[in-house]
């Protein structure tokens, strides 16, 4: 079955919650933390990346097939679209060249540290769902989110070629980047395979790395509720090179994949019934993205461009929707629903919005410290009711952090 993509352009519905009053300026900053960073990964956005996006469904071939190309190019565009400084990263195997797809989000104070995460986005000839549509999702997701927010040290995003056959793109990879100051890499390898909803995984990596497993085994707990095991290590994932050259690096791995029956066969794909485990990969996402955020060091304010919660939260009054780190002069959309889901944004190739159904509310422009204020009533119809909020600046293609919000 051919699968098509369900994004939806945004429409402009008549406000049913909000009416327009004008806006105003004022200077507020809000502080962040990792559990909000986190709350910012979305189950849907995962799924429409692996389901939709990455050709893992019947009859897709990211071996050597017409759909390996095809995947590498949505990586590369989608890296691109979300902001990061992305490039193709050519090495040569069997007398052909192939390339790794590389994301870079530099850090503000440390750039010279660095943090990998990557997973491989080839598959044995297969649709590949699981093996590895279900990890490079995951380095999408995580990508999508964290490109919005500022860290003190460098995070690289990789989605490796050719390691079904012998981790050729990452050992490449380290090789070119052996004398870099890597702190830490986690290979993502096969995670939405939860036949028994068992809410555990497998990490595998030599004694030496057990430091950086460690950390990632409590950010799993902490923020996934995912029980992680340290298994020892297991030389079969684009891990193993950086470990190879001294590096701390991991696999992530879904608890069950020893005994996944699906595993390079036809039937790893998406259109297999009660197959992959959507919600266990994007928590498996969620504790990769939280380990980062700690390790790299999350700087506190937000994202790149935030959307505040409304204030004063009541309805029957004016509220005040703000958004940060806009472009000074640019205009934000002020959107809300309330459906999680995907809506495309018209111009910006690539971004999408985490709300399905969305009702435009208003729009303001960003004074010169990049901060815009749309100010609204909220009517009485809106109290107990959790309302999903997000703003958008076209101008630059930025989409904000979603509010989850319940009026008083």
């Amino acid at each position: 079955m051919h699968h098509t993509t369900t994004h939806r352009n945004v429409k402009s519905i008549v406000p049913i919650i909000l009416v327009l009053m004008g806006l105003g300026i004022t200077t507020v900053v809000q502080a962040d933390d990792i559990q909000d960073l986190v709350d910012q990964i979305s189950e849907v956005s995962y799924t429409t990346y692996l389901r939709d996006e990455l050709y893992t469904w019947d009859g897709c071939d990211r071996g050597f097939g017409p759909h390996h190309d095809l995947a590498r190019n949505f990586i590369e565009s989608e890296m691109t679209a979300i902001g990061l400084d992305t490039a193709l990263d050519p090495f040569t195997y069997s007398g052909n060249t192939y390339y790794n797809v590389v994301g870079i989000l530099p850090g503000d104070t440390t750039p010279d540290q660095i943090y990998i995460v990557g997973s491989h986005y080839d598959s044995v000839g297969n649709p590949g769902a699981d093996d590895n549509g279900s990890g490079t999702a995951g380095i999408l997701e995580a990508a999508r989110v964290m490109s919005q927010y500022r860290f003190d040290s460098t995070i690289v995003f990789i989605a490796f070629d050719r390691e079904e056959q012998g981790l050729n793109g990452s050992y490449a990879y380290s090789i070119k980047h052996q004398n870099d100051d890597i702190r830490g890499m986690i290979s993502l390898d096969m995670i939405a395979y939860n036949p028994n909803g068992s809410d555990q995984a497998l990490l595998y990596g030599y004694p030496a790395s057990d430091p950086h497993k460690e950390s990632l085994i409590a950010a799993l707990r902490d923020y996934a509720g995912i029980t992680g095991f340290n298994e020892g290590p297991l030389d079969r994932s684009d891990h193993a090179p950086f470990e190879w050259l001294g590096f701390q690096a991991c696999l992530l791995i879904e608890y069950d994949f020893w005994v996944n029956p699906r595993y390079h066969t036809a039937s790893d794909s998406v259109d297999t019934l009660d197959y992959i485990d959507y919600t266990y990969a994007t928590q498996m996402t969620k504790g990769a993205v939280a380990y980062l955020a700690k390790e790299a060091g999350l700087i506190p304010g937000g994202p790149r461009y935030a959307l505040e919660k409304p204030m004063p939260g009541n309805s029957g009054e004016v509220n005040a929707f703000v958004t940060t780190g806009g472009t000074s002069g640019a205009q934000s959309y002020f959107v809300y629903g309330v459906h999680d889901g995907q809506t495309g944004i018209h111009k910006c190739p690539g971004m999408y919005l985490d709300i399905f159904e969305v009702s435009v509310g208003g729009h303001a422009y960003a004074d010169e410290t990049g901060r815009a204020e749309f100010r609204a009533l909220v009517r009485n119809a809106a109290r107990g009711r959790t309302v999903l909020i997000q703003a958008v600046e076209p101008a630059s293609c930025s989409v904000s952090n979603l509010v989850k919000f319940t009026f008083n």
